[in-house]
């Protein structure tokens, strides 16, 4: 290895830039009710580094059946982010927890994001979560990117 790309490599160490690796399909699971604005926050910066995002929303038209629709989607991805919130994983009613048992079930990378303190469903509770809970402060926002960032890309 040439002396100019060994500095290359250490002026690039510590930081995340562009990944030289293929397109990941991401599906956000999360509640409408207290996290769509953080959802729609990350799925613009996952889109914008060339990931294909997929989601509730803009997938699923007129008259489809949403629910056929959602686990054809998330079958089809590589990796589920779920935002954490008591509307989104606390039983009966968690809106995400059948989306998280279908990504178990599919061998799906699933990476949570905790943005209102509450207890993992049992089936990722030993996974490690990004911290998101202040996302709206840039700074924390930011940490949090850049940790999703590195678990889907690396």
């Amino acid at each position: 290895m040439e002396h100019t790309e060994k500095l290359s490599q250490k002026a690039d160490k510590g930081k995340i830039s562009k990944p030289s690796i293929h397109s990941r399909r991401i599906f956000i699971s999360y509640s409408r009710e207290d996290s769509k604005g953080l959802a729609s926050k990350l799925r613009a910066d996952l889109e914008a580094r060339g990931h294909t995002v997929l989601g509730d929303t803009q997938q699923i038209r007129a008259g489809q059946s949403w629910e056929e629709r959602i686990e054809s989607m998330i079958t089809d991805s590589d990796i589920l982010v779920v935002l954490l919130t008591p509307h989104a994983v606390q039983r009966p009613d968690g809106v995400c927890l059948g989306e998280i048992s279908l990504a178990n079930d599919a061998g799906l990378k699933i990476i949570p994001i905790m943005v209102i303190e509450t207890r993992p469903p049992l089936s990722i509770f030993r996974l490690d979560w990004i911290d998101l809970q202040n996302w709206e402060q840039p700074a924390q926002y930011e940490a949090g990117l850049q940790r999703l960032i590195q678990a889907v890309e690396y």
